[in-house]
């Protein structure tokens, strides 16, 4: 170790060991974008094109063709958010033969998928 020019300074030049590199998963990965159905606005997670399509829908989006894409290519998990502007909640009251409300059936997804 040189001599430093000031008295007052000290230098260490210890080796506290080999800080490695951790290798991660590159066949995880998220996608943000339309699609015309699914849950809106939240993370979730697909595991196979079969598994998008009965969530998100078939292939109508450059979401779905990118999904696709992913998963030909050798990836096997993807987290998938829905969105989109002006979703509305779809739902009908039905009633009985009396004409009184009996039960309001709500869409399990927002949007126009849920009409």
């Amino acid at each position: 170790m040189p001599p430093s020019s000031n008295p007052s300074v000290y230098v260490d030049d210890s080796q506290r060991g080999v800080k490695t590199i951790s290798g991660v998963s590159t066949s995880v990965t998220a996608f943000v974008g339309c699609a015309r159905r699914g849950p809106a606005n939240r993370a979730t997670r697909v595991s196979s094109i079969t598994d998008f399509h009965r969530c998100f829908g078939g292939l109508n989006s450059e979401l779905s063709f990118a999904i696709h894409q992913f998963f030909l290519n050798g990836g096997t998990e993807a987290w998938v958010v829905r969105v989109g502007s002006n979703f509305k909640e779809s739902s009908r009251v039905l009633t009985d033969a009396g004409g009184a409300d009996s039960l309001i059936v709500s869409a399990l997804d927002p949007g126009e998928a849920g009409n």
